[in-house]
């Protein structure tokens, strides 16, 4: 082998060498590319971390919140209740009538307004338990944020670590080449030119099929970062969507403590309305006793007017049987003056005509007494039908009232 074609040997692989150092100095570069998109992708997702850290800071602020306002609110409403229920007896305080002035049921609005609070309770505690149960809803996809997080982050630590693994791997390979290519240039300057071109060729080859692997490891990271980027933004529309759902609970409960605010005031009003009737009922009752009073005083009256009446009654019977005696004997005295004194008839008939004349005026007397009697018991029976008029009218009003 002449010197040319040594020289021409060495050129040629003096190229392929400045060749394979400008790949490998161009994976090198491709390699730092890979480390500062995984690192970056490291720092994106250390930022999602972060993220999820804070939401997940703020729901459990949030459902602290939750759960002192429903602690608050469900304290207060059994407070309320229990205040109610402690005042459903029949009491004096409590302004129902008790049950020897008023035996019926509760009326009607008493019976009405106790079923619309039960039915407010109801809804209120139907709204509690979505409360809670949204609340739970909240706390599983909080969790599986947290498992999405945890598995990103695994995902990154393996990625770094491949990344290590890969930066390494090349340095050994860039140390080893540059060693061989000074070994080889030895023992081609020591004239042993074809084993260091085979080793050359050889070490080619292995840094090609590295860099196959490397270009297909690059490639499958690249997809990797996609598939990754793709989640953290499924991630970040999750995170929007519970925001917009939390949004949505706050704006429900809003309403929700406006309603009971509201609930609040009709039961106030309720009540209100209840003190108006109990004080109602109070007034009525003692209008009734005022009336029972007068009643009694009336019937008393009543009954010393029918005793008056009936000694009336009796002396008038009495004075009447007396007169027609009297009647009866004049009668007979006459007759008999009639048949025994015949000289004295002028003197009779005087006499007769006197005793006719007072007979007439017992008579009219007696019709007289007899007409007041009749126009007293008359007063009487009106009397009576009045008061029995009243009472029934009374007793109506107050069973209305």
């Amino acid at each position: 082998m002449t010197m040319e074609e040594l020289q021409q040997k060495y050129r040629s692989c003096a190229k392929e060498l400045r060749l394979f150092h400008g790949e490998l100095i161009s994976n090198e570069k491709n390699v730092k590319r890979l480390g500062r998109d995984i690192a970056e992708s490291e720092g994106q997702l250390e930022e999602f971390h972060q993220e999820i850290r804070k939401s997940e800071e703020e729901l459990n602020k949030f459902h602290q919140e939750l759960r002192d306002k429903e602690r608050k609110i469900l304290d207060g409403f059994y407070k309320d209740l229990k205040k109610d229920e402690n005042r459903t007896g029949l009491e004096d305080d409590d302004g129902w009538l008790k049950p020897r002035y008023f035996k019926s049921p509760a009326p009607p609005e008493k019976r009405e307004k106790s079923n619309v609070e039960e039915e407010y309770r109801n809804k209120y505690l139907e709204d509690s338990r979505l409360v809670i149960k949204r609340k739970d809803q909240y706390i599983a996809e909080a969790q599986k944020l947290l498992d999405e997080k945890d598995r990103y982050i695994d995902q990154s630590r393996a990625l770094a670590r491949q990344k290590d693994i890969y930066i390494k791997d090349f340095r050994k390979l860039a140390i080893f080449s540059l060693l061989s290519h000074i070994y080889h240039f030895s023992l081609f300057f020591s004239a042993v030119y074809p084993f260091a071109c085979y080793s050359v060729s050889e070490e080619r080859a292995k840094m090609l099929g590295a860099l196959d692997t490397y270009e297909f490891e690059s490639q499958r990271n690249t997809k990797e970062k996609d598939r990754l980027r793709d989640e953290l933004q499924q991630t970040k529309l999750e995170k929007d969507r519970i925001t917009k759902e939390k949004d949505k609970y706050v704006f429900e409960d809003y309403k929700g403590r406006e309603r009971t605010a509201k609930l609040r005031e009709e039961l106030h009003s309720i009540k209100q309305e209840k003190q108006m009737l109990d004080r109602t009922v109070r007034m009525l009752k003692e209008r009734t006793e005022k009336y029972e009073e007068r009643m009694r005083r009336q019937d008393k009256h009543i009954h010393d007017l029918s005793s008056h009446i009936r000694t009336l009654t009796h002396e008038t019977e009495k004075k009447t049987r007396l007169m027609e005696s009297e009647k009866e004997e004049l009668q007979k005295e006459r007759k008999k003056l009639e048949k025994s004194h015949t000289k004295s008839e002028e003197k009779l008939k005087r006499k007769i005509q006197e005793l006719s004349a007072t007979i007439d005026k017992k008579d009219r007397e007696i019709s007289i007494l007899v007409k007041k009697l009749n126009t007293q018991a008359k007063q009487i029976e009106i009397t009576q039908i009045q008061l029995h008029q009243k009472k029934t009218g009374k007793a109506a009003a107050a069973a209305e009232s």
